[in-house]
């Protein structure tokens, strides 16, 4: 048995003492609600837990208080003010402003590579853009169209790491020589691991 010999704490065997006699839980803390509906947010449904919510709520309706309340909150707003609204608390399945960084419940005291933290930035992401588009999607070595493309950096991205002395996120981002277009490529992945002399 793998539990042999563990004991429970004192409180934990209290919570089991109390649950076992049919007391109820204690009720539910608006802290402990704001968390869950934050946790909950942007989390993709399955279509059958979509259809078991829809049947549910069939025949339910808002009363009239409740109707009111919301003609009010989205009163002299235009249509697209109401979506962003709606839009800003979903986030669309990507995380919420309120669960980044040091509030993410995965946090580990910011222990990502600042390799990493510089290629998954969004101006990262722009500089490649901006390289696929003026290069048309093509690969500047073998002349395919599109496929598993790449932004190759000519002057090599660790030295200029090195060059510039950057330390920190803040240090590259002002750093004009790594956003420089002019110094990046478009390359298919075969040529792009050819270049950095992969087998």
């Amino acid at each position: 048995m793998p539990n042999k010999g563990f004991k429970h704490s004192e409180k934990t065997r209290e919570k089991m003492r109390l649950s076992q006699l049919g007391m109820k839980r204690p009720p539910r803390t608006e802290e402990w609600k704001r968390k869950q509906r934050i946790a909950n947010l942007g989390r993709i449904k399955t279509p059958e837990a979509r259809k078991k919510m829809s049947e549910s709520k069939k025949g339910k309706h808002h009363t009239e208080e409740h109707r009111r309340k919301i003609g009010e909150a989205h009163c002299g707003m235009k249509r697209t003010e109401v979506t962003r609204k709606r839009m800003s608390k979903a986030q669309n399945g990507k995380i919420h402003l309120d669960r980044r960084g040091e509030k993410h419940w995965n946090w580990r005291g910011g222990i990502t590579p600042l390799r990493d933290q510089i290629r998954f930035s969004l101006d990262y992401k722009q500089w490649k853009g901006f390289c696929l588009i003026r290069d048309d999607f093509t690969c500047q070595d073998c002349k395919i169209r599109g496929g598993n493309l790449h932004a190759h950096h000519l002057k090599e991205f660790a030295l200029i790491i090195k060059k510039n002395n950057i330390k920190t996120l803040d240090d590259a981002l002002a750093c004009e020589e790594l956003w420089d277009i002019s110094n990046g490529i478009t390359l298919c992945k075969k040529c792009h691991e050819k270049r950095h002399n992969h087998p």
